[in-house]
């Protein structure tokens, strides 16, 4: 019988991984965590910059104190990435979104594609939400007013259904053709219309 033992080079896991989510890579220790790295900050995200942490336990327990002390000692939100979703369970969960905080598996997360690693689908979706959540407010698009008239009220208002993506609405003698984005009922992360 053979034995064969891989050693897993986690900094150069963890550029690969930072290439593949477009961040600055640093692929350091968390010092005074074990198993613990800094995978890199995102600084590119519409006005958010967040830092990605990677954990690599083997048991559940160690799992859970680890990102019990990450959660501690990092102030803002971040996202947390482990090589599966194995040891993420419900207390592991509130502890993160007490942080506001976000998690993902790199096998659901990452694919192999024709350059290289890349994200998958659901990856670049949570990524766009957890973005989205923490951009600031004065980075949201203000939507467009309506001049009203004194004294208008929701009785004043019409609204006529142009097609399933715009309306006209009317008030008074004031009237303004607008679209789903401009009355604010598309999805952030990729402009089609929510289903509001």
């Amino acid at each position: 019988m053979d034995l064969v033992v891989y050693r897993l080079p986690v900094p150069a896991l963890l550029r690969q991984v930072a290439s593949a989510y477009e961040i600055e890579a640093a692929a350091e220790p968390v010092e005074g965590l074990d198993r613990v790295w800094h995978v890199g900050v995102d600084r590119a995200r519409s006005g958010v910059a967040y830092s990605f942490f990677f954990i690599l336990a083997t048991e559940p327990a160690d799992y859970r104190l680890r990102v019990a002390a990450l959660c501690s000692r990092v102030a803002t939100p971040f996202l947390l990435v482990a090589p599966t979703n194995r040891f993420h369970r419900f207390e592991t969960i509130r502890l993160l979104e007490a942080r506001g905080s976000r998690f993902l598996a790199l096998a659901d997360a990452i694919r192999a594609g024709a350059r290289g690693w890349c994200l998958t689908e659901s990856a670049r979706d949570g990524r766009a939400a957890f973005c989205e959540r923490h951009r600031p407010k004065h980075a949201r698009a203000a939507l467009p007013g309506f001049p009203l008239p004194p004294g208008a009220g929701w009785r004043d208002v019409r609204i006529r259904f142009l097609d399933g993506e715009s309306v006209t609405v009317f008030v008074g003698d004031f009237q303004k053709a607008v679209n789903y984005t401009q009355m604010g009922f598309n999805d952030g992360r990729n402009s089609q219309p929510n289903l509001q």
